[in-house]
């Protein structure tokens, strides 16, 4: 590659849960904006890391519109020892490609969202219902 690319992945919401019980990604995602990782998902100038509640069915890569990698995912069941990349610049399957990462994109959300939304589901009232999270925000204390 010539130039630095711009890049957006999809990972589940557990991946997240994993990253951040290693110091060791938790100390890179600090080294840039730890705050813009958490609100934006941009781990580094143009890349950005999202995620997803549920399963998702492939490893996906897609190089400039013109090129697909793709391997099934752990979640098929298929083991990594077992699996083998297809690779495409078939443009049919690139449109495919393409359409079902816009898919995942669409359900996918920034740390700070599956946090707050993991939060909501640990916190409930005396009836079992969520409360409302406030801001992320730190409040000032009141004298």
């Amino acid at each position: 590659m010539n130039h630095t690319p711009s890049v957006t992945v999809v990972f589940t919401d557990e991946v997240l849960f994993q990253f951040h019980g290693d110091h060791r990604f938790v100390d890179y995602a600090a080294q840039f904006d730890y705050s813009a990782y958490l609100k934006d998902g941009l781990i580094r100038q143009d890349a950005r890391l999202l995620f997803v509640p549920g399963p998702i069915p492939l490893h996906l890569a897609i190089y400039d519109d013109s090129r697909v990698i793709m391997a099934p995912a752990p979640s098929t069941g298929v083991t990594e020892a077992e699996s083998t990349a297809l690779e495409s610049s078939d443009s049919c399957i690139i449109e495919w490609a393409l359409n079902l990462f816009s898919a995942h994109l669409e359900d996918a959300r920034p740390p700070i969202r599956v946090f707050q939304e993991h939060a909501a589901t640990l916190i409930g009232d005396k009836n079992g219902q969520e409360r409302l999270l406030r801001s992320s925000t730190p409040q000032k204390m009141a004298r």
